[in-house]
């Protein structure tokens, strides 16, 4: 009969919750939200859109998954309590995660606008305290556990566009630079709730397939599968995301930072991109001026005024964690978040939460400085592709089971793990002190002297 071992145990549920977690965007997007019934209909930028309440035993299924995962989290947090393990690198990482999302938390207790017991304020938390509470894991562990969630979305959204066509490619409000003959109807969405949240995973599946790191055989192939997908979500901050994180990426035994492969398939990939845009060009070039589309920025200006303005009423503790939740708030339910995610965290948190923002980017810099090596390049560029991101989107804003919660929980995972091997390595270098050289009489003691020949009788 096999004994029971905490550690083991919590390094088990940690693999079932960070599955959970990573299947929880396709869970929603297939069963939970009728995703042809919210993109449908008219649409004008910076007007509301129309809320979709979903069906019963949808709302129900919701629930049970976001249930299910909230149990794995504690059930994580208590084996790992109950286990022996002594160290856990990556304190000062989960702290800076902490303190930025005790933000909104602190907002929503003394601000006034409530929301301070809605489950999509803690779930991040609570999901990135089970990850460092779980035993640490080297990156290739890591890697066993990243790269084939990311294929799962990869070859997935690709045998659904094949399948289910109709259900796979997402309209699209795109007109200017619209790539129509790309994806006829609109941009692909694949297994997720929105092409932009497929083109951020497929940036991220891209850049942890090509890095040097515990590779098999075959990442070629899944590399320009990841590619693919990403040209065919046509999300171009995607695209920037991936070509500023992919130079970053190096073989940790050689001195030249970017290797030749990935700069020659950066640079033919933005060749690639760059011939399916400019058809757009010449047909649309007198109207770009005047387009409101691109005057918006793709309608988000106006939230970024409407996060300002909410900044505004309450310059320490901003509006609250409800300003894009509620439909009673100024913004009205016009838009799921602020599209910026330093304006989306003074809207929802002002100053102090700011200051949060500002710690957990420091911390990440340091952090990714620090284990570059360890992880060639890795934790750099998932760091790089995650400011870039934060510029038109919100992804730490930590609310619901979306894409951009999978991207900080790989962000964490990686850096945590990197900070393994990075410690691993220092410990293993330790330089050892010059010896004083040796003087006549102790190289001749060092000699071995033969034995003499005995008498034979």
């Amino acid at each position: 009969m096999t004994s029971f071992h905490p550690s083991v145990s919590s390094s088990r549920i940690h693999a079932i919750l960070f599955w959970l977690t990573g299947l929880s965007p396709v869970f929603f997007a297939a069963v939970v939200w009728n995703r042809s019934q919210w993109l449908s209909g008219p649409f004008t930028w910076g007007q509301s859109r129309t809320r979709v309440v979903a069906h019963s035993w949808r709302f129900d299924a919701g629930l049970f998954y976001g249930g299910m995962v909230l149990l794995v989290a504690l059930a994580v947090v208590v084996a790992a309590m109950a286990s022996s393990s002594g160290s856990r690198p990556g304190r000062g990482l989960i702290s800076a995660f902490l303190i930025m999302y005790a933000g909104p938390v602190i907002s929503a207790a003394f601000g006034g606008h409530d929301g301070l017991f809605d489950w999509q304020l803690w779930l991040a938390p609570l999901l990135l305290v089970a990850c460092y509470l779980a035993p640490p894991i080297g990156l290739e562990q890591m890697t066993r556990l990243v790269r084939p969630l990311l294929r799962f979305y990869m070859w997935g959204s690709l045998a659904a566009l094949a399948v289910v066509p109709e259900w796979a490619i997402a309209p699209s409000f795109i007109n200017t630079f619209s790539l129509e003959w790309l994806t006829p109807g609109g941009r692909l969405a694949g297994l997720t709730n929105h092409p932009i949240s497929l083109g951020v995973l497929a940036a991220v599946a891209l850049v942890v397939e090509c890095v040097p790191l515990h590779r098999g055989r075959g990442w070629q192939l899944h590399c320009a599968v990841a590619a693919f997908v990403l040209l065919l979500s046509q999300t171009r901050t995607a695209w920037l995301a991936a070509a500023a994180a992919l130079p970053f990426l190096y073989r940790r035994d050689s001195s030249r930072l970017i290797q030749p492969m990935v700069g020659r398939a950066l640079a033919f990939g933005i060749v690639v991109c760059v011939a399916a845009v400019m058809p757009a060009v010449p047909r649309q070039l007198s109207a770009i001026g005047d387009s409101a589309e691109v005057t918006s920025l793709h309608g988000r200006t106006l939230p970024w005024e409407m996060a300002l303005d909410a900044f505004r009423s309450n310059v320490l503790l901003g509006y609250g964690p409800t300003l894009f939740t509620d439909v009673s708030s100024p913004v009205h339910g016009a838009f799921d978040h602020a599209h910026d995610q330093l304006f989306q965290t003074l809207a929802t948190a002002g100053l102090l939460g700011a200051a949060g923002l500002l710690v957990l980017a420091g911390t990440l810099t340091v952090v990714a400085v620090r284990t570059a090596r360890a992880s060639a390049g890795l934790s750099v560029a998932l760091t790089v592709l995650t400011v870039v991101i934060c510029v038109p989107e919100a992804p730490l804003r930590g609310e619901g089971f979306t894409a951009y919660l999978l991207l900080t929980v790989v962000l964490f995972t990686v850096l945590r793990s990197a900070l393994c091997d990075a410690g691993a390595q220092e410990a293993g270098h330790v330089p050892r002190p010059a010896a004083a050289p040796e003087c006549a009489a102790q190289r001749q003691a060092r000699i071995p002297v033969p034995p003499e020949p005995q008498p034979v009788h």
